[in-house]
């Protein structure tokens, strides 16, 4: 396990690394996205005895779809079609039924209701989205997108919301809410 986690660890740093993302810095993307999906996952997966190795690969290429994303296409769709073509590159000799769900969890990341079958989705959902608040990534995202603050916050408190929804575990839940009252109020404080 660990050593596909290296090696899948090394294979997505290098892709986010050299990647051409619109609205994403590469450089920034996987040490302040990635990685804390992943470590965050990891967590959830033993508090709620998810499957930890399903949990950990698929946080790691959750977001490997925006890689060359077509236009109009959707990142979770793409990247499960990528799938068993970067398992089959880096010679992981996985099974079937694993594959699948991988694939089953990078599309159902967004965190529909109808997208909640199981606890592994659950996590990865709940992980991706405690990420992004708990992490610089909303102010590097600000950072980087050429937005003005006004536009910016619009955007952020939208993203903050719709976060705080996605999450699936109760704990969780309330923890997600004092990060976004937080960031909210960092928004909102007068400019200096």
């Amino acid at each position: 396990m660990k050593r596909e986690f290296e090696k899948l660890k090394e294979y997505v740093k290098k892709e986010f690394d050299t990647a051409d993302i619109k609205l994403y810095n590469q450089a920034y993307f996987y040490r302040y996205h990635i990685l804390p999906v992943f470590n965050i996952s990891l967590k959830l997966a033993e508090k709620y005895k998810a499957e930890k190795f399903v949990v950990g690969v698929s946080s790691l290429l959750h977001d490997i779809g925006l890689i060359n994303l077509p236009k109009g296409k959707e990142h979770n769709i793409v990247g499960a079609e990528k799938i068993e073509g970067i398992f089959k590159k880096l010679s992981l000799g996985f099974d079937k039924e694993f594959i699948e769900k991988i694939k089953e969890c990078i599309l159902c990341h967004y965190g529909k209701k109808e997208d909640r079958k199981n606890k592994e989705i659950k996590v990865l959902i709940t992980a991706d989205a405690l990420a992004h608040l708990t992490t610089p990534f909303l102010f590097i995202r600000y950072k980087i997108s050429k937005k003005s603050f006004e536009d910016f916050r619009k955007w952020a408190i939208q993203k903050i919301d719709q976060d705080c929804k996605r999450v699936c575990f109760k704990d969780e839940k309330k923890e997600i809410k004092i990060y976004a009252k937080i960031l909210k109020k960092m928004l909102f404080e007068n400019d200096c």
